[in-house]
């Protein structure tokens, strides 16, 4: 769940994140790049 969220931060379920995501029900994912940068 989102608790939190600010320019460049969010809280998920007590953890803070800094850098692209991807959220999905279950989870969310971090340290993720796409294909083609």
């Amino acid at each position: 769940m989102i608790e939190s969220y600010d320019f460049g931060m969010m809280i998920i379920n007590g953890k803070r994140y800094t850098s692209d995501l991807i959220v999905f029900p279950e989870k969310a994912l971090s340290g993720w790049w796409r294909e083609g940068h």
